[in-house]
């Protein structure tokens, strides 16, 4: 759900971010996002929550008006609400600290490209080259369910038991991107064949 109000709408010029920016993107971790969201005051139809997805109108919030219209790196998510193949951070869901934001949570090495009006644009992410681990992540998928995922990814867990180096990747959205550089407002209107309720009639 996007921000409709003009607050959130951030004076930023898209030519603006393919020359030197006059200010370094902003890098910000999950938990610490989710701390200035809580803190903001903001009426947003989802309230923040440890441990859940950004929204878009929390996105929006933090590139917009907390960052200045500023692209802004979010990274460190929760390990629970990413796929299976990212690569934890260590942290075993447990820190030293204080602050109940800096407890529970395990994390894993990811990082989402947040651009000011549109949100996010990118994501990537260290992957899992344990082979151990990875399965055991794969196992923890079918917990409280009836069907059996490993056969199917059988081929993925042979690409790190027979050897495999540490790498990551990142995906664009190509119409995410298409729409951010023509400032176009609506997504339909870049994508080749837009699909939406009542658009194809059967």
């Amino acid at each position: 759900t996007a921000i409709s109000t003009n607050a959130t709408t951030a004076a930023f010029s898209v030519l603006d971010f393919f020359g030197s920016p006059d200010t370094p993107f902003a890098r910000i971790t999950y938990k610490d996002a989710i701390r200035v969201l809580q803190q903001s005051g903001h009426p947003f139809a989802f309230p923040p929550t440890l441990g859940r997805p950004l929204q878009t109108e929390h996105e929006l919030f933090l590139t917009n008006i907390h960052f200045n219209a500023t692209p802004t790196f979010v990274y460190n998510y929760p390990k629970h609400i990413k796929p299976f193949y990212m690569k934890t951070n260590g942290d075993g869901g447990s820190s030293s600290g204080s602050d109940p934001l800096e407890k529970g949570l395990e994390t894993v090495a990811c990082v989402d490209l947040l651009v000011p009006n549109f949100a996010e644009l990118a994501g990537g992410s260290l992957r899992e080259d344990d082979y151990d681990i990875l399965k055991q992540n794969i196992s923890n998928l079918e917990d409280g369910s009836s069907s059996n995922i490993e056969p199917s990814l059988q081929w993925y867990l042979d690409t790190r038991k027979y050897g495999s180096t540490p790498h990551g990747g990142f995906g664009l959205g190509f119409d995410r991107y298409v729409q951010f550089v023509t400032n176009t407002k609506n997504i339909r209107d870049v994508v080749l064949f837009p699909r939406y309720f009542n658009h194809c009639l059967y």
